[in-house]
């Protein structure tokens, strides 16, 4: 490559000519192409000093600040861009010329770079930009045919397009009487546009200026109501978009045309049903990238259309061991374009709430779907001592559970189990809650079989129904391993009420918002444990504190250091501290003191947060949350690998469903329907915030 000399002068001075002279010259031998930053390192490594420059753009004068490394004052040095008056010059005198240029260049430079951020920064890119002037530039021609689409519906007039193609866009009022008209083109090869000429006087006759919109596309009335749509739970339907436009915007507009714009709206906000399928694996990509160790499985049929997908985060493969070693696991229908089921795996922190494990997208409830997720759920979180799984009974569980966790205990949701004695038996199906359910929690034998008795007075069939089920399946008592207080599937019931409106979105969309609602919980509750400061959680607290209430109206008396009766009038009950038993049986099940024990506790003055399970610490709370869910980023914003991008997924092979989609589930006929009523007014079907009728006090 090509080198230049430069000739250095150093250690002079300027006199009263501007001249500088008693320098000292020497030479250094730098590239061709050298930059200025290059050659200033050079220079001060070469001369031990410090050197700073800037530019005053407004007198074209380079600065320079330098000074010597061993801390001497820096002096100022201001240099006019000028060159010789003569062509008779010796070659020390040709450098000061080319380093005059060198600095008015730099100084060009920077004035050229401050012009084209200012040139950047004058380009619209707003749809929504309210003025429009002459010697506007736009992006491009999409945007600019959108600020004049929202600006002729904002000031109530039509225009038509007199000319559009890839370099010009002419427009004109739609009265060929009126004077209104605009041009605009492209600005050189870039792809902005420039309005050209504007003439923005309206003289329009009203009739053609106030009448059918033809500017309110169905994409322009989607993309204005775009934002009803940004909350999942907002529900904008047709009668409230043409309701909407014609209050904000005067304009009128039949059914079709506002569903129209309803759905072009959820397109721009949740994506297109197709098309979010594919974008699965660049989504799982960004998951992993975000959150390391991050779990996914896609399985596909052999022509690509999308069959199975199972997520969890590594935020909750972390925190299963601090979670109590029970699963509960549920179905629910998706109402998106092309169906489906989501299946879930849930389980309960130290406070009892919910803690999300893993999900699974399926094209159904079936033997294939759930076995897959549960052996996607083994291979993923593994099996635990007494570990429990509790579900429904829907009959594709019962068969995945038996093949993939043989080991483990499977217990049915108590709710489910008395709605289908009801649906069943119909003879008193109202009279079965009560007894079925205290037969269920029951810690004793003695109280389960009171309770069986009681259901044996309503119908005899109930008790051989139950004992054909097994007791272990439903029955607290008689369960293998412990549930604690798990007795139904109410915390992925709970969960599914959380996702309802997100069943309505395209799939990757669900995902994220599964994965949002996870990242927020996992915050949430990650708060309330650090503002704990107690050794227990507070539901904990207040179970032992309501334990101990009755505690202090019984009487103990030792039989040895361990073994203690616990009595008051004609009931006692054996506490045993080294084994951590009661004869009621909830010290060992619960695994937290009973009222008896602390009794026992009390008299001996023994902490009993001592004898309590890891399960109910805050300790264990706080270390459930200690990993952190990470977002993945706007769309725009990921860098995908071709690899990723190639891989094709295609939406299932499932027919759509003829008719409207169901929203609710059917009721059976021995549920009643709770109406809600009016505390202000006393009518019914509404309430009290709601309520627009006067107060009957």
């Amino acid at each position: 490559m090509a080198s230049i000399l430069v000739l250095v002068q150093s250690n002079g001075h300027w006199d009263e000519n501007n001249q500088y002279t008693d320098f000292e010259a020497t030479g250094i031998c730098i590239q061709k192409n050298c930059k200025y930053a290059e050659l200033v390192n050079r220079l001060m490594k070469k001369h031990n000093c410090n050197i700073n420059s800037k530019v005053d753009k407004e007198n074209e004068v380079h600065m320079l600040e330098y000074g010597s490394q061993s801390g001497g004052t820096p002096t100022h040095q201001q240099q006019e861009n000028q060159k010789a008056d003569n062509d008779d010059f010796d070659f020390l005198d040709y450098a000061k010329i080319i380093a005059a240029e060198m600095m008015a260049q730099l100084t060009r430079q920077t004035n050229d770079e401050q012009e084209s951020n200012d040139e950047e920064a004058l380009v619209i890119t707003d749809k929504h930009h309210r003025e429009i002037e002459k010697g506007q530039m736009y992006k491009d021609k999409e945007t600019l045919k959108n600020v004049l689409s929202y600006f002729a519906i904002k000031q109530q007039f039509q225009y038509n397009v007199k000319k559009s193609c890839t370099r010009e866009f002419q427009i004109e009022c739609l009265d060929k009487d009126c004077k209104w008209s605009l041009r605009a083109s492209r600005n050189g090869t870039t792809e902005n546009f420039v309005i050209r000429k504007y003439n923005e006087k309206h003289t329009c006759s009203l009739s053609i200026r106030f009448g059918d919109q033809r500017q309110a596309s169905a994409k322009i009335i989607g993309d204005c109501v775009k934002y009803k749509f940004l909350n999942i739970k907002t529900t904008a339907t047709p009668t409230y978009i043409r309701f909407e436009m014609n209050d904000k915007y005067g304009i009128q507009m039949n059914y079709m045309k506002a569903w129209r714009s309803r759905e072009h709206a959820l397109n721009i906000v949740r994506g297109k049903a197709k098309e979010s399928y594919q974008l699965l694996p660049s989504y799982f990509y960004m998951l992993q990238k975000t959150n390391p160790g991050f779990v996914v499985h896609i399985e596909t049929e052999e022509n690509n259309n999308f069959l199975f997908c199972f997520m969890a985060l590594n935020a909750s493969l972390k925190a299963w061991e601090k979670c109590r070693p029970i699963i509960v696991v549920d179905g629910t229908f998706l109402k998106a374009t092309y169906g489906g089921t989501l299946l879930t795996a849930s389980a309960q922190d130290a406070a009892s709430k919910i803690f999300l494990l893993a999900f699974c997208v399926a094209d159904s409830e079936n033997d294939l779907s759930w076995e897959w997720f549960f052996e996607k759920l083994r291979a993923t979180f593994g099996v635990r001592q007494e570990q429990c799984v509790i579900s429904d009974r829907h009959e594709s569980i019962i068969k995945a559970a038996q093949q993939v966790f043989p080991e483990i205990q499977h217990g049915y949701c108590v709710y489910h189990l008395l709605n289908n004695l009801k649906t069943t038996f119909k003879k008193n199906p109202r009279f079965f809650e009560k007894p079925f359910s205290r037969a269920a929690k029951a810690y004793t034998a003695k109280k389960f079989k009171y309770h069986m008795r009681k259901l044996d007075a309503l119908d005899k069939r109930v008790r051989p129904y139950l004992q054909k089920i097994g007791y272990d399946k439903w029955s607290r008592l008689y369960s293998k391993h412990k549930r604690y207080s798990t007795m139904t599937s109410n915390v992925a019931e709970s969960l599914n009420a959380a996702n309802l409106a997100a069943r309505e979105l395209p799939i990757t969309t669900l995902m994220e918002a599964l994965r949002t609602l996870i990242q927020e919980w996992t915050c949430k509750n990650r708060k309330m444990a650090q503002g704990t400061f107690t050794k227990l959680t507070p539901v904990a607290e207040m179970k032992m504190k309501g334990n101990y209430k009755t505690a202090l109206k019984l009487k103990v008396r030792a039989s040895n250091e361990h073994i203690f009766e616990v009595y008051k009038v004609k009931r006692s009950w054996v506490v045993n501290l080294e084994q951590k038993t009661c004869t009621c049986n909830r010290f060992q099940i619960d695994e937290m003191p009973c009222a008896h024990a602390l009794a026992v506790m009390k008299e001996m003055y023994l902490d009993p947060q001592n004898y309590c399970s890891d399960y109910y610490s805050t300790k264990n709370w706080l270390e459930t949350y200690e990993a952190t869910v990470y977002p993945v980023g706007n769309q725009s914003s990921w860098d995908i690998p071709q690899e990723i991008k190639d891989i094709e997924i295609l939406p299932p092979l499932e027919r759509v469903k003829a008719g409207r989609p169901k929203k609710k589930r059917t009721r059976p006929s021995w549920e009643t329907k709770t109406q809600i009523k009016c505390t202000k007014c006393g009518r019914k079907e509404h309430n009290r915030r709601t309520c627009n009728n006067p107060s009957i006090n």
